[in-house]
């Protein structure tokens, strides 16, 4: 790999590590999302300072450039975080439909004391009402 190339990736790698460690650090996103981009940033660190290891990974699967190889792993790993996002958003789409369900409920719960309390407040005051004219 030629040296500029080299330290411009181990400079963009870096940079992205910090970024994960500063979002992790805020917990400004959840550590189950935070550790695969932190995993994929220590594997771009590795493979800048060692290139070597990507063209042995190379060699092992029989593919015949090792950018072919990495761009390879990474459509897998952004395949496996888009159908890890992908269970994340049905589970919580189920959660947020059980919970308008429970205010509904709740709601209407409320609307029918509501209701009843002021049909006792009414035969109150009617009862009242004629106790008074006798």
């Amino acid at each position: 790999m030629i040296k500029e190339v080299q330290t411009l990736t181990i400079i963009v790698s870096l940079l992205f590590n910090l970024i994960i460690i500063a979002v992790l650090r805020k917990w400004t996103v959840n550590i189950r999302y935070s550790l695969p981009w932190a995993g994929a940033g220590f594997f771009m660190l590795l493979f800048s300072v060692f290139p070597g290891i990507a063209k042995s990974i190379t060699k092992i699967f029989g593919i015949s450039q090792p950018i072919n190889t990495l761009f390879f792993f990474a459509i897998i790993f952004i395949l496996l975080m888009l159908v890890m996002l992908t269970v994340t958003v049905s589970n919580l789409k189920n959660e947020v439909r059980k919970l308008a369900q429970v205010l509904a409920i709740q709601q209407r719960t409320l609307q029918l004391l509501s209701s009843n309390q002021n049909e006792r407040t009414d035969m109150e005051s009617e009862s009242t009402e004629q106790s008074g004219k006798q």
